[in-house]
């Protein structure tokens, strides 16, 4: 969040120079932005959301059973 605010400021403090110096300087503080973002993230589907949705080797499971069985034939029920 600090590093937001300090390139938003940047950008304002631009703007009150002149338009033209203020789109240069949003175009470099943009690529700097998402190089932040990049570093701060380096994956969008971390392992939490492997967890959350399942992997590339197969679905989530939610529990132990195969509840496509009837209740008396699944496996993990007593």
């Amino acid at each position: 969040m600090p590093i937001t605010l300090t390139l938003v400021g940047a950008l304002g403090a631009a703007f009150l120079t002149g338009f033209r110096e203020a789109i240069g300087v949003a175009v470099a503080l943009v690529g700097a932005h998402l190089a932040a973002d990049i570093v701060v993230q380096p994956s969008p589907l971390g392992t939490s959301s492997a967890i959350r949705y399942g992997s590339a080797t197969g679905p989530a499971r939610t529990d132990h059973c195969n509840c496509s069985l009837p209740r008396e034939r699944r496996p993990c029920v007593q």
